[in-house]
This record gives structure tokens, sequence and C-alpha cells, in this order.
């Protein structure tokens, strides 16, 4: 830790061993470095094949639409964008509960340091996005 770092912590009249016990439980546990942490095979297989299933009803739902148009064209291209919004809603939906996999035990964590020491000293810890840093 920098001498500007300790001068932070002095000037906010937090105990530089305190904060080295809340850093150091960081840098021991994988599960507080959600950039390193994986989300399980069974979970991204379940995306999967829910992604595989709605796939097939919208193809099924598009050719019966484009028969009964008589290959209309049109009926086709609206059929690639709905698809195309389709395909970003799920990867988003999929990124979005990924994130929250990988930080829920780091966002815990942080709630309870804050809770065990450092809103007693009138201050709070906020973890950064994926883990990668921390801030008084």
């Amino acid at each position: 830790m920098s001498d500007a770092d300790k001068a932070v912590l002095i000037k906010y009249e937090i105990d530089y061993k305190e904060f080295q016990v809340t850093t150091d439980r960081i840098e021991g546990s994988v599960l507080f470095k959600p950039f390193e942490l994986k989300q399980p095979f069974i979970r991204w297989f379940g995306f999967r094949l829910i992604y595989l299933v709605l796939f097939l009803i919208y193809v099924y739902t598009a050719l019966i639409l484009m028969q009964l148009a008589l290959f209309n064209l049109i009926i086709v291209g609206v059929a690639v964008v709905y698809m195309s919004r389709w395909v970003t809603f799920l990867y988003a939906l999929e990124h979005r509960q990924d994130y929250n996999y990988r930080t829920r035990p780091f966002k815990r964590f942080i709630e309870s340091e804050n809770e065990r020491y450092f809103r007693k000293e009138k201050c709070e810890l906020i973890g950064g996005e994926m883990g990668r840093w921390i801030e008084l």
C-alpha cells in the first residue's frame, strides 16, 4: 500500500490493520474475485438449451407464416429482424445473469465488511465493477 493510500486512511480515521484485514480476505478468496470466477457448465448449458428450444419454436412459427403468405419476401425480412432482436435479448439476459452470478459473493462480502467495521467509522466501502477495485 502506498503512502498516499495510508494518508487517505489516516484522513478518514480508519485503522490501517482493519483495512489490511479486509484487503487480505479479498485477495485470499477466489469468490471475491469475480473476474476469475467462472459460471458452472450446467448453468451455461441450460441457457444454451433454452436458446435452442426458443429458436426452433421461432423457426417453426416463421415457416408456418411464410407458407400462409405464399413465401412473401417481406415476411422473410420481418422474421430475420425479429430473430436478431430475440438473439440480442437472450444474449443480454445471459450476460446479466452471468454478471450477477460472478459478483454476488463479492457484493455480500463488501456489505458485511461495511456492517462489521466501516459504517461505525462513518465511511463505506464500495466495490468496483467485477471486483477489480474498492473505494472508500
